[in-house]
């Protein structure tokens, strides 16, 4: 089901990001346990090696959404197990370019400078582009604003009834 629903979003027959689908994906990661986290985490990661420029970038947008709206129990798990950030050094540097057109390449270069303060493996990712392969980083556009996700907030029946309760009791 998880990769069936990261395939759907990064789908090489969408024209742009389906947002409906991206946050999709996102409410699916903030309900879920660990392991499903983990599961969306490595389907993103092998749709990434998809050998298509077109299909590598809805993975990378829908990468981003995930990334700045799930938290860091999500961030941790493109860390660890799934290398995305040495996937990404790799489609740079050529090692795994198939597919890697220029546009492509500059939405690499410029998440991977947005993401480098998420996770270790994003900063050894940008060390590793900056300082040995002498790759020169696009300006952020985004002007190093940090990632910080707030936490999911889920209205349940249960916090619908308090806030009714306090709202009636704020009246009073």
């Amino acid at each position: 089901y998880v990769s069936e629903m990261v395939g759907r979003a990064t789908c090489d027959m969408l024209m742009h990001a389906d947002w409906a689908l991206n946050m999709e994906v996102v409410d699916f990661v903030n309900r879920s346990e660990e392991k499903l986290k983990e599961s969306v985490a490595r389907a993103l990661s092998e749709r990434l090696k998809y050998g298509d420029s077109h299909v590598r970038s809805l993975t990378l947008t829908l990468t981003d959404t995930c990334v700045k709206n799930c938290g860091k129990d999500f961030q941790a798990y493109l860390t660890h197990p799934t290398y995305f950030g040495k996937t990404l050094v790799n489609i740079v540097t050529g090692k795994d370019s198939a597919g890697c057109s220029e546009d492509l390449k500059n939405q690499i270069l410029a998440l991977i400078l947005d993401w480098k303060n998420v996770s270790p493996d994003f900063q050894d990712a940008f060390r590793t582009l900056k300082f040995t392969h002498n790759v020169s980083f696009p300006r952020s556009e985004s002007g190093c604003i940090p990632i910080s996700t707030p936490p999911a907030r889920y209205a349940t029946k249960e916090s619908r009834e308090e806030e009714a309760t306090q709202a009636a009791i704020a009246a009073i």
